[in-house]
């Protein structure tokens, strides 16, 4: 989308994300926290977004560049939250047990989109 391709279509029901950064902090969460972590899951989750909101993103903070635009603010809760009456996923165990919350959305889009321009 960085370099002016169309918003791509859904994957699935709903659109969940992570950071790869959270999950490797719960990976070594797990390893340095041995009594703790245990035979214990983890749900690696920081919330729902899809593509317009990627579009959203991108627009916002790159200007110059050709993005599609989609319809603005639709298919996404604000704050990346799950829709009222949707599937939810509950990754609190999680953040409880790390004490740090999920990168958020934009900043997941931002700091990949940053990575992307050497390659544009």
């Amino acid at each position: 989308m960085l370099s002016g391709k169309p918003i791509p279509p859904p994957i699935g029901r709903v659109d969940t994300f992570v950071d790869v950064r959270d999950v490797a902090r719960l990976m070594v969460f797990g390893i340095t926290h041995p009594k703790i972590a245990n035979q214990q899951r983890y749900i690696a989750c920081g919330g729902c977004a899809n593509g317009q909101a990627i579009a959203d993103i991108l627009n916002k903070h790159y200007k110059d560049r050709n993005i599609a635009l989609g319809t603005p603010g639709e298919g996404y809760e604000p704050g990346w939250g799950f829709k009222e009456g949707e599937i939810m996923i509950d990754s609190s165990k999680a953040v409880k047990a790390t004490g740090k919350e999920w990168i958020p959305y934009d900043k997941c889009v931002l700091d990949a989109a940053k990575s992307f321009e050497k390659f544009l």
